[in-house]
């Protein structure tokens, strides 16, 4: 198999699940839905372009792995929105605000984020409607902003997407190596380069690793149960998902390893 891999890392994540009232939890890992947001970002598909991002679900198919989940947060969270009035159509945020009266309403809700969660993407292409290379180029130069769930929530460190070949997924992503700390030079502190270090060093040494992949991809390792998200978006301007099969298995990190590696 040929992937491109890249990784996932920020402060606060949040990788939303079916929303039940004012309660927005966060998955463990990012869901098939925000991996392919976050290549539609780059690309520079717009929601409204539903043709193109049929086009791109279709193309892709996409493993985790989970290095570390991160600390749960819970924000308690309110916005004021104008009410309702016939059909109008709000198109930005700047609209509503203007559209605020005395009368405004206040939606409040819990909006879970993952502190310090650090995960790797994979993407291998089911067909030949683009390449691998052209997913790298997008995502080293998206076009528009990338976010890790929520626009609260941006990546801290580069993506660093890479290509690799390998027989299955396991090995796929044992061939990566990312940098998960800044670059030393006269305009980053001190402190900064040696919280990134620690984090490197402490928590991404966990004992476990936990990997979720589709259908078709070939893993490299038994899965130990399969469950059915509704996170394959059918229309983004509509919000609409389907359900599919995903898979998960949990690998135990060797002692040695825990050790010896350093990632820089």
């Amino acid at each position: 198999m040929k992937a491109c891999i890249f990784q996932l890392y920020g402060p606060l994540v949040s990788w939303e699940e079916i929303a039940v009232g004012g309660t927005r939890r966060s998955a463990l890992h990012p869901s098939r839905s925000a991996i392919l947001g976050i290549i539609a970002a780059a690309l520079g598909l717009k929601r409204e372009a539903e043709e193109e991002l049929d086009k791109l679900r279709q193309s892709l198919s996409i493993a985790i792995r989970v290095d570390a989940p991160g600390t749960l947060l819970t924000d308690y969270h309110t916005i004021q929105v104008p009410r309702k009035r016939g059909r109008t159509i709000h198109a930005t945020r700047k609209a509503e605000i203007e559209a605020l009266d005395e009368k405004g309403n206040a939606i409040l809700s819990a909006r879970e984020y993952r502190c310090d969660a650090y995960s790797l993407a994979a993407i291998c292409l089911r067909d030949g409607r683009m390449t691998l290379e052209q997913i790298v180029e997008s995502l080293q130069h998206p076009t528009f902003h990338i976010y890790l769930g929520r626009k609260s929530a941006p990546p801290a460190l580069p993506l660093h997407p890479q290509i690799v070949q390998a027989d299955n997924l396991v090995e796929a992503f044992s061939k990566t190596q990312f940098p998960t700390c800044l670059p030393v030079d006269a305009d980053v502190s001190q402190w900064r380069i040696d919280s990134f270090r620690r984090y490197s060093q402490k928590v991404l040494r966990g004992t476990q690793r936990h990997y979720y992949w589709e259908q078709g991809v070939t893993s490299g390792i038994e899965p130990l149960q399969m469950t059915k998200p509704y996170d394959d978006p059918i229309s983004r301007r509509r919000w609409q998902f389907r359900m599919r099969d995903e898979y998960m298995a949990i690998e135990s990190t060797p002692k040695s390893q825990e050790e010896d590696t350093d990632v820089h």
